[in-house]
């Protein structure tokens, strides 16, 4: 009976071990990439934008889905209200923050007390998981006052991490492949 107890435990442990929170195999990337890249339906496809089809909120939603069918992956696909609310939600760590005040302020290393600024500023409007993208833009501005003599203006770095909160603040549902990928991959393989 232990010994049955013990199997029955690993087995539901490794389950959830490989359910929960991984990242999706190679063969996984290369089928949500496929989906992503097919996906055609006249209501998911907005314009090509260079040279990179934008897909909106409802095709997210049906490749969400899509890919959890192709990968029997058993997780409901999420309503477009818990969709819009996933995406403007995203937490930036600390190392987020400090690329993005990298690449805003344009300088290639980050002077110490430019780093020390970026902490104190980050700590103290920090959340439990990182801050949200309204904090990050206060944190940007914040830094510019700061170093007057930084030529920096609040704009998106074209990745997933910056873009998709700035453009869901902005009613933006447009998402290129690539950030179409990324939320596939954090809705349906993050614990």
């Amino acid at each position: 009976m232990y010994l049955k107890n013990i199997i029955l435990f690993l087995s539901v442990a490794l389950y959830f071990l490989q359910c929960h929170g991984a990242y999706p195999t190679p063969e996984e990337l290369e089928t949500i990439k496929n989906i992503v890249k097919e996906y055609g339906e006249p209501n998911g496809i907005n314009i090509e934008e260079n040279d990179d089809l934008t897909i909106n909120l409802n095709g997210v939603k049906d490749i969400i889905k899509e890919v959890a069918e192709r990968l029997n992956i058993h997780k409901a696909p999420p309503s477009l209200v818990e969709l819009q609310t996933s995406l403007s939600n995203y937490k930036f760590t600390l190392s987020d923050v400090k690329y993005y005040v990298e690449n805003y302020s344009g300088l290639t290393v980050l002077r110490p007390e430019v780093i020390a600024i970026v902490e104190l500023l980050f700590f103290f409007c920090e959340k439990p998981n990182g801050i949200n993208f309204e904090d990050l833009s206060v944190l940007l501005g914040e830094i510019q006052e700061a170093y007057a003599n930084l030529v920096a203006e609040f704009r998106y770095i074209d990745e997933p991490k910056t873009a998709i909160p700035y453009k869901m603040a902005n009613l933006e549902y447009k998402f290129t492949r690539k950030e179409v990928e990324s939320i596939v991959i954090d809705y349906l393989f993050s614990g």
